[in-house]
């Protein structure tokens, strides 16, 4: 924790009960998200909000997510901020390191105070107790935010993967051939180092 603590990437856990109600874990999301955000100086740009897990994890077709979202990221935030799209992914952690780093933070600090080794009040401060304050009045919700399938052929699925991390997309199914447009998804990316690892190891 001290270690993830010195990198420049923004993070945060919130510590709860896992009888709270989806409500209370949506604003919990929400909340969550919006102190990452503010935490890194001079912050904008649009950001997308993937909780792990099928849309209706926050109710049908996520409503409660979305109307926790629509408090928490207001017109007056989003003007300062950029805007937060709203989605659910399931097996989202297959597809978004970002997320699959998530599931390993939360898994490590729930571990240690399941464990009675550490408080809340011990761990770094981007880690907080949840509050049920947190949770909005009922309001309407935002758009839901469906993110596209990657399309195209990129060879086996863990290629197809890699071209949707890259485009900020998602595998349209499990049914891939072996052709074609691999190579230039991967020189989407600014590092030439990554491209070389990607297509060097990433086989057909």
């Amino acid at each position: 924790m001290e270690s993830l603590t010195e990198e420049s990437i923004p993070w945060g856990v919130a510590v709860g009960r896992s009888q709270e109600s989806i409500h209370h874990k949506a604003a919990g999301v929400c909340v969550l998200a919006k102190k990452t955000i503010t935490s890194v100086d001079k912050f904008s740009g649009d950001s997308i909000l993937i909780p792990d897990g099928a849309p209706s994890m926050y109710g049908d077709s996520q409503a409660h997510l979305r109307t926790q979202a629509s408090q928490v990221f207001d017109g007056s935030f989003q003007s300062t901020f950029g805007g937060v799209y709203v989605t659910g992914l399931p097996k989202a952690d297959l597809t978004y390191p970002e997320v699959t780093a998530a599931d390993y933070i939360a898994g490590y600090v729930r571990n240690r105070i399941d464990e009675g080794t550490v408080q809340v009040h011990t761990l770094p401060e981007e880690v907080v107790r949840f509050d049920t304050n947190w949770r909005e009045s009922s309001v309407s919700p935002v758009p839901f935010y469906r993110i596209r399938g990657v399309g195209g052929d990129y060879g086996t699925l863990e290629r197809t993967r890699v071209a949707a991390w890259i485009k900020g997309r998602h595998p349209d199914n499990d049914g891939f051939d072996v052709t074609s447009q691999w190579e230039n998804t991967i020189q989407m990316l600014e590092s030439q180092q990554l491209q070389r690892y990607l297509l060097e190891t990433i086989v057909p």
